[in-house]
């Protein structure tokens, strides 16, 4: 007597997030500010080995905005045969700025304007910011320049560093002053004789 009961196969999907077989890259994951979005272009997946199809295997989910200097992540998703998620990260590094600081002229008794002796180098694209310098100078001589940044145009402070400084000075050299005479004549009477003069 033969009693038969009839089971059941059954094949479960993978889950992306077994670290022991799923390996998740990206072809990029460091980029630098440039006012643009940045994504890494392609992604890879494989499972012990072998490489899974985008799509087919999985699907790719990109964050809302990568634009900005920061860190971000990409969602892998399991399709088909795979089923939860692994995450690929990449990082936007901020954008380095060079700062020159230094300037001279000749003595008009005024001091400095603020951007005066102060240059930012590096903004991307049309970005703008102001630079300051913050020494002063009113007579002849030199002094230490410094400089401030003032994030009042349309670059973004947190997507910037400054990478490079070279601070200079600040030095009024002194005003050339002519002197002019004029000539007098006269007949000898006893008394000086004078002429006018200009400076």
């Amino acid at each position: 007597e033969v009693t038969f009961t009839r089971g059941n196969l059954t094949v479960e999907p993978e889950s992306l997030a077994d670290a022991a077989r799923i390996i998740a890259s990206a072809d990029a994951t460091a980029f630098t500010y440039n006012g643009s979005t940045q994504v890494p272009a392609s992604f890879s997946v494989t499972d012990g080995g072998s490489e899974l199809a985008e799509n087919t295997d999985y699907t790719v989910s990109l964050p809302d905005s990568s634009t900005d200097a920061g860190d971000y992540v990409v969602t892998l998703t399991g399709a088909g045969n795979y089923t939860g998620t692994v995450t690929v990260a990449y990082t936007i590094a901020k954008a380095s700025l060079s700062v020159i600081t230094g300037a001279s002229k000749v003595y008009e008794g005024t001091a400095p304007t603020k951007a005066d002796g102060a240059t930012l180098q590096g903004l991307v694209g049309n970005e703008t910011a102001t630079v300051i310098g913050t020494g002063s100078q009113v007579d002849a001589g030199s002094s230490s320049n410094g400089y401030g940044i003032v994030w009042d145009g349309t670059a973004k402070e947190s997507n910037y560093t400054v990478a490079s400084e070279s601070l200079g000075t600040l030095t009024v050299s002194r005003r050339t002053l002519t002197i002019e005479t004029s000539s007098a004549t006269k007949v000898y009477d006893g008394t000086p004789l004078t002429a006018p003069g200009t400076v």
